[in-house]
């Protein structure tokens, strides 16, 4: 609402004053936009215009500026601006994902730090190459949290192919729960609505239950960030998913399945959401809807399959 970003503005005003910086000077312009402040959004603009000439976000932002302003020339030049801009950085990334390709074996960290540097230049929700670059980033990463870190802002595009896509680096690596420092750190990202922090507590929660050891109480912090975001951003088929998964878990699969089910159009073809299912049927005594789910996750190649099943309190 219109007080979270009066009060978001004020925050970034405050930081912006000791340590001006051209993504904040964005972030205020963006904020002052959704208020509707356009002259000062403008200005504000044009300071991170000046720091960040090569990014077609700024642009896009000034387009939106200028209509509202009923500047239609000016917003064609900024729409034309950001679309030159757009193609200019995705040819960059394009190179430096090669040039990390080429180095992957030999020289890991090399490689990571070109991937970084892509996905800084990179939209997760709008750029189709960050999913990608993001989980070759992550594949490269021993730490699971990390390779959760970097994958989760594209799982905002609301995608179960992202998801399951995801899920084949996260699976290998994530054998056991999260030390008890990792999940204070989440739990300390998590800022009032932020999707992203809320998105990456529900995972890493639901991760660690596929492992089969994670605590209840760990479990319902998952459920609760799961279904904040759900209120949030109805359409987040993730959190959806994370949702029953961890529903189950904390005893209420009958709900799970429930709610489960209404994806199923929608999710259907997804792996992890069949072995969700699944799991909630078992808990339900649901034999052959428990037995056909398991068929459409192996049908689909959910990565670890033999190795979750054994691990889950459902399926043993």
């Amino acid at each position: 609402g219109r007080a979270r970003l009066e009060q978001a503005l004020e925050a970034i005003e405050r930081v912006n004053r000791s340590a001006p910086n051209g993504d904040r000077f964005l972030l205020q312009a963006r904020c002052l936009a959704n208020l509707e402040r356009w002259a000062e959004a403008a200005e504000l603009l044009e300071r991170a215009g000046r720091l960040l000439p090569t990014r077609p976000e700024v642009e896009t932002l000034r387009a939106t500026i200028c209509r509202a302003r009923g500047q239609t020339t000016g917003a064609e030049l900024a729409e034309q601006a950001a679309r030159r801009l757009g193609s200019e950085r995705q040819r960059q990334r394009l190179d430096l994902r090669r040039r990390a390709e080429l180095v992957a074996e030999t020289d890991p960290p090399k490689a990571i730090e070109l991937l970084s540097v892509a996905l800084r230049q990179a939209d997760p929700l709008r750029d189709r190459d960050h999913p990608e670059l993001a989980r070759r980033k992550a594949a490269l990463l021993g730490d699971p949290l990390e390779q959760l870190l970097v994958v989760a802002p594209s799982l905002l595009q609301h995608s179960w192919e992202l998801l399951d896509q995801a899920d084949r680096v996260l699976a290998a690596s994530w054998v056991e729960p999260l030390p008890a420092a990792a999940r204070t750190r989440l739990r300390e990202r998590v800022r009032g609505d932020d999707r992203s922090a809320l998105l990456v507590v529900s995972l890493a929660a639901l991760y660690d239950a596929l492992t089969g050891a994670s605590s209840p109480e760990w479990s319902r912090e998952g459920l609760k960030a799961a279904i904040r975001l759900v209120e949030l951003d109805p359409a987040c088929l993730p959190a959806q998913l994370a949702r029953g998964a961890l529903r189950t878990r904390v005893g209420d699969p009958a709900r799970a399945l429930r709610e489960l089910r209404y994806l199923r159009h929608a999710y259907g073809s997804s792996a992890l959401y069949q072995f969700t299912v699944a799991e909630a049927a078992a808990a339900l005594g649901q034999g052959d809807l428990r037995a056909d789910s398991l068929q459409k996750a192996v049908a689909r190649d959910l990565p670890q399959l033999a190795a979750r099943k054994r691990r889950s309190a459902f399926l043993r």
